[in-house]
Order: C-alpha cells, then sequence, then structure tokens
C-alpha cells in the first residue's frame, strides 16, 4: 500500500507541473537511491556499519519532514489567496501522509538506534 500512496503522492502533483510535486518527486528518488544501494549491498551477505543503516533511516526520515514543511508552506501560499496550482485535496494528503511516515520513521529510529534493547531475565534451571 505504501508504494501506491508514495506514486500517487509523488507523481501526481508532478505529472500536473504542480511545484510542490517535483520536489516531493525529488526527495523520493534521492532517498530511495540510498535505500535501495543499502539493500542490495546488506542482501548481497555484505556486513555494514550500524552508522550505514542510521543514516538511510535520517535520509528516510529528512524527506519526511521536509514533506511536511512544504505542505505547510504551500498551505500558507494558498491561504493567502496567491496563484498556486496545488489542489487543497492533494496538500492535505500530502501533509497527512509525510506527517504520518515521519512520526513512523522517528519511532522506528528510536527504538533501533537510541533504546536499549530491553534484557529478559533468564532463569538457569
Amino acid at each position: 500500500m505504501q508504494p501506491m500512496l508514495t506514486a500517487l503522492l509523488a507523481f501526481g502533483p508532478g505529472a500536473g507541473h504542480v511545484a510542490a510535486g517535483r520536489w516531493f518527486i525529488w526527495m523520493n528518488f534521492l532517498a530511495h537511491s540510498f535505500m535501495y544501494t543499502y539493500y542490495t549491498i546488506t542482501a548481497s551477505g555484505r556486513k555494514l556499519p550500524k552508522y550505514v543503516s542510521m543514516c538511510v533511516t535520517t535520509v528516510q526520515t529528512t524527506q519526511m519532514l521536509v514533506g511536511v514543511y512544504i505542505s505547510i508552506m504551500v498551505y500558507l501560499i494558498k491561504k493567502s489567496n496567491h496563484p498556486c496550482h496545488q489542489s487543497f485535496a492533494n496538500l492535505y494528503l500530502s501533509f497527512f501522509l509525510y506527517a504520518t511516515f515521519a512520526f513512523l520513521f522517528i519511532r522506528f529510529f528510536v527504538n533501533a538506534y537510541i533504546r536499549k534493547p530491553k534484557r529478559k531475565d533468564i532463569k538457569e534451571h
């Protein structure tokens, strides 16, 4: 489902020559370039240092936070009655998806890299 939402969000406005859509396309391209390069290397059996996966997650999180920022800026432009080809429907969808994914990536980062794993006490018989 996520790839379909991303395609709808990024390429729909891009095809309509909406400025925000172009930003979404480039951010998506950049983040996925890092992500799939990382996945290809690790799928080939090579173990990469932890900081590499942290960098990939940081790039993905940054993409989502910038998407939230762009959505807010486009909203402010539209509310000030400046010409803007972005529809409110797509703008609300953009904000909702980027904010949701930002929350999920931040939560993943905290749980995967910052919080110490909970150790279960193992009792020996």
